[in-house]
């Protein structure tokens, strides 16, 4: 998911403000406080600017204070404390002595010339101090800057948390209508659907609490011309927007699709998400009906979904290690625990070995046998299989499987409704064997 956009567009807006809006600020104070002083503008802007954190501005800021920071009021051109004119424009900076005509300082009671007493008036020196307020914004950005920049990072990874850290997202699709008969809610409302013009349309139920929101959707896309390929997905929208359930479709050409499309969606986050539905790539519109009866999966319409994976997963040979381990990860032996598996093909009878290096509960009382059969019937020349860990052993072969059924194993690889046919009956093969 989106850390992504979202978690790098934090990382950049505070390294942004972190290391460039300070240094810039700093460069541009130096660069003019040194050329009024008539420093070496270009360098110490350079020295401040590229020295780590604050060094170059301390060192500049001690530096400095050997240059006069006084101003000619009328040129403005910098000025020492010593002078009685300015250089450039000729301007008279300091008072005169009435008696020798000498400049006087605005500390002095009497001429230093000829003892004259200095009349008040004459003290006062006309050249100014330059004001500098340039270095109090860059001692407040440098306060303000790092707080922010932590308010921003502890908000956006709290927003982000709550959109994305702990959130799932479950499916079933390309339900028939009958399938929804059992849910009044859906049914009418699918009813109702059908007789609307083309489009998208939704039923939503919500559900929140302190530990987050979940969501079910159910939406029907109606007058589709061809087969659709549908995704869902969770995405970021924004700080403020918070997150949403993403659900793609895309078009498969040369495919006629049925009149209807029903697709189910439960999707739990921190935070209330919104819906975003895209077709071809491009987002459309949708008609959103919110309900607050329950339309949760039903268990059947899950059942029906788990049997069409396996049967698209089954394998023709043993040999196709892939398809075979991508086969296992559809059944429950997938979550036990840690395994490697072992295939043999040499010479008939051909076989698998799955071994479990961990398993998440006591093996002795695991239930291996309905997902043992499944492998058997979903793996053409699939012979035997042997589940172990450490000195248990678990080995079924097709002819034992075959027993239990009552059929053939491999008629479960036959069809997708076999394969449903045994999940729905496959609870009870223990107790009647």
């Amino acid at each position: 998911m989106a850390i992504s956009t979202f978690g790098v567009f934090i990382v950049v807006l505070a390294a942004s403000m972190l290391f460039l809006v300070i240094p810039i600020m700093i460069g541009i104070y130096v660069y003019r406080d040194a050329a009024s002083r008539g420093m070496n503008a270009v360098l110490w802007t350079l020295i401040s600017v590229f020295s780590p954190t604050f060094i170059g501005l301390i060192i500049y800021l001690i530096v400095r204070a050997d240059h006069t920071a006084m101003q000619c009021p009328k040129c403005q051109s910098p000025v020492s404390e010593n002078y009685a004119v300015c250089p450039q424009c000729g301007t008279q900076l300091k008072g005169r002595c009435q008696k020798c005509n000498s400049p006087v300082e605005s500390y002095w009671e009497v001429c230093a010339s000829c003892g004259e007493p200095v009349p008040a008036e004459s003290r006062s020196t006309k050249a100014r101090v330059k004001n500098d307020k340039g270095l109090g914004w860059i001692l407040i950005a440098a306060i303000l800057i790092p707080v922010l920049v932590m308010s921003v990072l502890a908000f956006g990874l709290m927003a982000y948390r709550g959109t994305f850290s702990t959130s799932s997202i479950g499916t079933v699709s390309g339900m028939r209508f009958e399938e929804y008969s059992g849910n009044r809610t859906i049914a009418e409302w699918l009813e109702e659907s059908k007789g609307s013009e083309d489009g998208i349309y939704v039923l939503e139920h919500q559900v929140t609490s302190p530990d987050g929101t979940n969501t079910d959707y159910v939406i029907y896309n109606k007058g589709l011309t061809s087969v659709v390929d549908v995704t869902a997905e969770g995405m970021s929208r924004s700080l403020l927007k918070g997150s949403a359930l993403k659900i793609s479709y895309t078009s498969l050409s040369g495919v006629p699709a049925d009149d209807y499309h029903i697709y189910q969606v439960n999707y739990f986050t921190n935070d209330i998400p919104g819906l975003e539905i895209f077709a071809d790539g491009e987002k459309v519109h949708y008609t959103l009906t919110r309900t607050s009866d329950p339309i949760s999966f039903n268990g059947s319409i899950m059942l029906k979904q788990l049997a069409e994976e396996l049967y698209d997963a089954r394998v023709e040979y043993i040999g196709n290690n892939s398809a075979v381990s991508e086969l296992i990860g559809k059944t429950g032996l997938a979550g036990l625990g840690d395994y490697t598996i072992e295939l043999e093909t040499s010479m008939e009878p051909y076989g698998l070995k799955i071994i479990y290096s961990s398993t998440h509960e006591e093996f002795n009382d695991l239930d291996l046998t309905p997902d043992a059969i499944l492998l058997l019937g979903l793996i053409e020349n699939l012979d035997y299989i042997e589940i172990t860990r450490r000195d248990v052993v678990f080995t079924l072969n097709a002819a034992e499987a075959s027993d239990m059924l009552g059929y053939e194993v491999k008629d479960i690889g036959e069809s997708m409704e076999a394969v449903l046919e045994f999940l729905e009956t496959s609870g009870n093969l223990v107790d009647s064997n």
